[in-house]
C-alpha cells in the first residue's frame, strides 16, 4: 500500500479531517507519486445538503504548476474515508522498428514526437530509434496522461545519411500503446512526393510547446 501525507484545509469545523491525515492511495504507480506529485492538497466545504461535502483535490507537481479538480461530492456518513485518485496514470509506449527496412533504406535515425494530455495541456515526450548493427529494434517510454484522454497523436522524423530530416504528419494513435517503424515506400527517393512533402515539413517545422496540436488534428479529422 502507497500512502503518501496531504495538507487537508478544511472549511467547516470539527469535520473528521484535519492536518496531516494520511490518506491512503491503492494500488498506484509509485514513479507517478515520486516523480510528478510534489504535494496534494484537500480542500473541503460543507454542503447544503446534511452529511454531504464537497472537496476539491488540487495536485502540486514538481514542475512548479498546480492542477486542480472539479468539485466533488462525499457523504461523511457512507464514506468515512475520502477517496483520492490521481487525474492521471502511467501507460508504456512501444516503439518497434524494422532496423533492416530501415538500414537498407538509408535512415540512421527515427525521432518520435508523441503528443498526449497531461492535466489538461498537452505534452510532448521525445523517443529515439537508433538504426545501427546491433542495436535493439525495441524502445519504450513511460508517460503520464490524462484518464479520461484517449488520443494520442505522433509524428516520425526520419534522419536520413544523405537527405537529412524527413517529417512525416501528425498520425493517431487511439487507445493503443505500440507503434510500429518501417520506411514508408519512396519516402528516400528525393524525385518522389512523399520525400518532397516530408522534406517540406521538417524544413517548415518549428518547435512550439504551446500549439494544440491534438484539439487541430481532432478538428481536421
Amino acid at each position: 500500500m502507497k500512502h503518501l501525507i496531504i495538507t487537508a484545509l478544511i472549511i467547516f469545523a470539527n469535520l473528521w479531517a484535519a492536518e496531516g491525515q494520511v490518506f491512503h492511495f491503492d494500488q498506484y504507480d509509485r514513479d507517478l507519486l515520486n516523480e510528478i506529485i510534489d504535494e496534494v492538497r484537500i480542500i473541503i466545504k460543507k454542503s447544503e445538503v446534511s452529511n454531504h461535502y464537497n472537496y476539491y483535490q488540487e495536485w502540486r507537481l514538481k514542475n512548479g504548476n498546480t492542477y486542480t479538480s472539479d468539485a466533488l461530492l462525499f457523504n461523511s456518513k457512507k464514506n468515512p474515508s475520502l477517496p483520492v485518485v490521481p487525474p492521471i496514470f502511467s501507460k508504456t509506449i512501444g516503439v518497434e522498428g524494422d532496423i533492416k527496412n530501415l538500414k537498407d533504406n538509408g535512415f540512421f535515425m527515427v525521432y518520435v514526437a508523441l503528443r498526449y494530455m497531461q492535466f489538461g495541456k498537452e505534452n510532448e515526450a521525445i523517443m529515439v530509434l537508433n538504426v545501427e548493427e546491433g542495436t535493439r529494434p525495441y524502445i519504450e517510454r513511460k508517460i503520464y496522461t490524462d484518464r479520461d484522454a484517449s488520443q494520442y497523436v505522433y509524428r516520425l522524423v526520419f534522419v536520413h545519411k544523405d537527405h537529412g530530416n524527413l517529417m512525416l504528419p501528425w498520425k493517431s494513435l487511439v487507445r493503443d500503446n505500440f507503434i510500429y517503424i518501417n520506411a514508408p515506400e519512396g519516402l528516400a527517393n528525393p524525385k518522389s512526393e512523399i520525400h518532397k512533402r516530408a522534406k517540406k515539413l521538417a524544413k517548415e517545422y518549428k518547435k512550439d510547446d504551446s500549439r494544440k496540436v491534438i484539439e487541430s488534428f481532432q478538428r481536421s479529422n
